[in-house]
């Protein structure tokens, strides 16, 4: 079962997983927190709690065409960089657009992940 709860609908929300395993008796419980830290244009730039113990930082952006979300995930270090393995159903066009985004936000991306990966909290930026 997966459940949604919203936290605040500019900051970020909190998604709850139950797993249950054939192997085992109980059921596991994961909170994983998602800090929503920036909207430009029509896209949505976060960040999930998981990902904070990963050696590079990266950002995910998110746009929901028509009920459908589309999602990919961008390197930030060592240069802004496209994860070939999460581009989701982008087109170039527009992965090409989120990627100029991204280069020309790079410092204020990286102040809000600071913030983040400190447990401060984080305010969604809108531009």
């Amino acid at each position: 079962m997966i459940s949604c709860y919203e936290a605040n609908e500019e900051e970020a929300l909190i998604i709850d997983v139950w797993k249950s395993s054939a192997f085992d008796s109980f059921m596991i419980y994961t909170t994983v927190y998602m800090g929503k830290i920036l909207v430009l244009l029509r896209y949505v730039f976060l960040i999930y709690s998981v990902d904070i113990n990963e050696s590079k930082r990266h950002i995910h952006v998110t746009h929901n065409v028509a009920g459908y979300k589309k999602s990919c995930k961008f390197w930030l270090e060592p240069e802004v960089l496209l994860d070939e393995n999460k581009k989701g159903d982008f087109t170039e066009i527009e992965l090409r657009e989120i990627g100029n985004l991204i280069e020309e936000n790079k410092e204020l991306i990286l102040q809000q992940l600071d913030l983040f990966y400190q447990g401060k909290p984080v305010k969604s930026i809108r531009k």
